[in-house]
């Protein structure tokens, strides 16, 4: 499941005319992001895309595979050596994906929650 940093570096260069291009280490994958949207998956030195239909007509070939077993189908990119592509597939998908869940605040407890309430 591991990725070598560099070639998660180089795909994100690929991808940088997109947007805002980061990436994000997490149980020996990459998440990249696109202006703080996931949009793919970086494993075993492959480009998993998250899967919208408004990017399929966009794609050279569909390739679709699991993340992790039981997971829905990605588009597997094997060739991420064209950036003008990379940045085009990348934006689209960004752009078809909802906006992120606001995150949850969390309960404050204790004496010093008990004291603000006063």
């Amino acid at each position: 499941m591991n990725v070598s940093e560099e070639y998660a570096r180089y795909a994100a260069d690929q991808c940088s005319g997109a947007g805002e291009i980061r990436l994000r280490k997490m149980f020996g994958v990459y998440c990249l992001y696109c202006n703080d949207k996931v949009v793919a998956f970086l494993q075993q030195d492959e480009f998993l895309l998250k899967p919208t239909e408004e990017v399929r007509p966009l794609l050279k070939e569909v390739i679709e595979k699991e993340l992790f077993p039981g997971s829905s189908g990605f588009f597997s990119i094997t060739d991420i050596d064209n950036h003008r592509y990379m940045s085009e597939i990348v934006r689209a998908t960004y752009e078809a994906l909802p906006p992120p869940k606001p995150k949850k605040l969390k309960k404050r407890g204790g004496l010093k929650a008990i004291l603000d309430e006063r």
